[in-house]
C-alpha cells in the first residue's frame, strides 16, 4: 500500500473501520486477525511510513522446550480434520489467508474464493469433494441469503458456516436459522471455527 497516516493508525484495528468505499470491504480484517493472535496470546506491531508503504509484525509466544503438554492439549481438545475440503468464500485476503493456514494446519484440505459468484461457480463444478463452506455473509457480488440459497440449490445439505461481524449478527442468525446453516461473528479464535467444522461434519 500507500502507507497509513498517522491520524488514523491508532483506528485501523477496530472493527468496521476502513478506508475502503462503500460496499468495498467490511473492515474486519484487521480486527480478525488482532482476536486470533490476542487468543495465542500475541500481539502486533505496525510500522508505517507515508508513501513507502506499511509493515505488520506479529509475534507469538514461543513453546517452551520440552513442554509436551501443549501436544497432550492439542490432542485432547483440538477438532482435527481428516483431509475434508473446506471451500472458503471471503473478500478479505486476510481471512481467507488465515484460514487457510489454520485449516490446514489442523488437517483439513482447503480452497478458497474471494467472492460468493467464484464461489458459487467453484461448488457447482464439484458438490461432492467439498465437504464445509465457510461463508463470508457482505461480499461484493452475490452475497447473504441469496447466496445460500443458491448454494442450497446446487446441495440442499450443503454444510454452510456464515462468518459475520457484529453489525450483522441479528440478521445473519435469522438467515442461518432460516436455512439450517451455522454462524460464527467476527472475530473468532482458531478454537471456535474448528469447533464449529466438528458440529457441522457430525
Amino acid at each position: 500500500g500507500t502507507g497509513i497516516p498517522p491520524d488514523i493508525i491508532d483506528q485501523i484495528f477496530e472493527p468496521f473501520f476502513t478506508t475502503k468505499d462503500i460496499g468495498a470491504g467490511t473492515g474486519l480484517g484487521l480486527s480478525s486477525a488482532l482476536g486470533i493472535v490476542k487468543s495465542h496470546g500475541g500481539f502486533i506491531e505496525v510500522h508505517s511510513e507515508v508513501g513507502k508503504g506499511t509493515r505488520f509484525a506479529v509475534y507469538l509466544p514461543a513453546a517452551q522446550a520440552g513442554a509436551v503438554e501443549s501436544e497432550d492439549y492439542e490432542t485432547t481438545f483440538i477438532r482435527r480434520g481428516r483431509g475434508e475440503l473446506v471451500l472458503v468464500m471471503d473478500d478479505d485476503e486476510a481471512i481467507r489467508e488465515m484460514l487457510e493456514s489454520s485449516l490446514r494446519h489442523y488437517g483439513y484440505d482447503v480452497a478458497t474464493t474471494k467472492n460468493g459468484d467464484e464461489g458459487l461457480e467453484r461448488f457447482r463444478a464439484d458438490p461432492a469433494s467439498i465437504r464445509v463452506l465457510i461463508v463470508d455473509y457482505l461480499m461484493p457480488g452475490t452475497h447473504g441469503r441469496e447466496l445460500v440459497l443458491k448454494l442450497r440449490e446446487v446441495n440442499p445439505d450443503a454444510r454452510i458456516i456464515l462468518m459475520t461481524g457484529y453489525g450483522e449478527m441479528r440478521r445473519v442468525m435469522d438467515v442461518a436459522e432460516e436455512t439450517k446453516a451455522r454462524h460464527l461473528i467476527k472475530p473468532f479464535t482458531v478454537e471456535a471455527i474448528l469447533e464449529a467444522l466438528h458440529r457441522v461434519l457430525g
